[in-house]
């Protein structure tokens, strides 16, 4: 399957270039002759990116550090990503596409050997693999041609950045005083307990702010040769 990645890749560096701006001025389609074929990528590249994500999950959960609220919030985010990369293999399929099932190998090796020893290093390699998938679906869905997979993508993308605000929140309370607040489901009696920072450190940069190259995946990262 050939796809003029050279084209793909200029409209990425033009996204990354605009941030969201970009995305919304900027409505983006494949030629014609490369639209299946280049969707096909960018799904194979999302399930690479899910299975990155449940497999990191999965370390957090082996370990002892995460502690009762960390586990419980990874084992159900885990669950997750595991339906998101099946629905995206699910497109792939419908699309003619191989599907993808293993690690994404961009990120596979950083996120292998990651730091968890502790809840806030736990929450802080969490967080960054939940920008990395966000960005990177938010730089790849305007690329899509197939519209199903355009809707899968965005719904998948709105559910990756609950996660990151989740654990933005959760690593300001283990970081601040108030680590005792850091629990899943919160408790609607310690609202008031909350630090100043808590309401606005989750939501700024969660969508409308794509970080740098280095934390996206591009179209093919993950896409079966």
């Amino acid at each position: 399957m050939t796809v003029d990645l050279g084209q793909a890749r200029r409209r990425l560096l033009v996204l990354l270039g605009g941030g969201f701006a970009g995305l919304v001025a900027r409505p983006l389609v494949a030629p014609a002759r490369a639209d299946t074929a280049l969707d096909v990528q960018i799904l194979q590249t999302a399930s690479s990116l899910e299975a990155l994500a449940a497999a990191t999950y999965d370390s957090v959960l082996g370990g002892g550090p995460a502690g009762a609220t960390l586990s419980a919030f990874a084992r159900e985010t885990q669950r997750r990503h595991r339906e998101h990369k099946q629905a995206f293999q699910a497109r792939t399929a419908a699309l003619g596409g191989s599907v993808q099932d293993a690690a994404n190998p961009k990120f596979q090796p950083i996120f292998a050997g990651a730091d968890l020893t502790t809840p806030s290093k736990v929450v802080d390699v969490a967080a960054t693999l939940e920008k990395v998938l966000a960005d990177s679906y938010l730089v790849s869905m305007p690329m899509l041609h197939d519209i199903l997979s355009r809707t899968v993508m965005a719904g998948v993308m709105a559910v990756t950045a609950q996660h990151l605000a989740t654990l933005r929140l959760l690593g300001t309370l283990l970081a601040g005083a108030s680590p005792q607040l850091a629990t899943i489901p919160f408790p609607a009696r310690d609202l008031l307990r909350l630090p100043t920072e808590a309401g606005s450190v989750a939501t700024p940069d969660a969508l409308h702010r794509v970080g740098g190259p280095a934390l996206i995946a591009e179209p093919a990262s993950g896409a079966l040769r």
